[in-house]
């Protein structure tokens, strides 16, 4: 059983670095280095003390909301649980396939969104457009 979960533990790793490799995120790379950064040094400050940068990178980006950019982040040595859940922020429902989480980054800073919407660094509208492109229908 433990060999048979390592295998797909693998698998799943290998699957997620070939998918990474060659994909750009669409940001520009003077403000995807900035976000990386952010989020090396968040884990870094949280103990993940044998990262390094390029370790770090950015999953999907679903766009820049005036100055707010919206993205999923991971690096090489996460590994999330495999559970659908959903996230409703404003009234949007962003559906999810595993433990991770979109974020919105503003000002070298992360937020949930719940956080960013409460703070009214994104909108509605906003949430409608991460929501189509998290769920699917775009």
């Amino acid at each position: 059983m433990k060999k048979l979960v390592s295998i797909w533990a693998f698998m799943i790793v290998v699957t997620m670095g070939v998918i990474m490799v060659g994909c750009g995120s669409g940001l520009e790379p003077k403000t995807e280095l900035l976000v990386k950064q952010t989020y090396f040094d968040d884990l870094k400050n949280e103990g993940w003390s044998d990262l390094v940068l390029s370790d770090v990178y950015v999953i999907k980006y679903y766009g820049t909301f005036d100055d707010c950019v919206v993205v999923m982040m991971s690096t090489k040595k996460s590994m999330y649980t495999q559970a659908l859940w959903k996230e409703e922020v404003g009234g949007v429902i962003i559906n999810y396939s595993n433990g991770n989480r979109i974020l919105a980054w503003k000002e070298n800073k992360f937020y949930e969104l719940q956080e960013a919407f409460n703070n009214e660094f994104l909108t509605k509208t906003n949430l409608e457009i991460i929501a189509q492109k998290q769920n699917g229908k775009q």
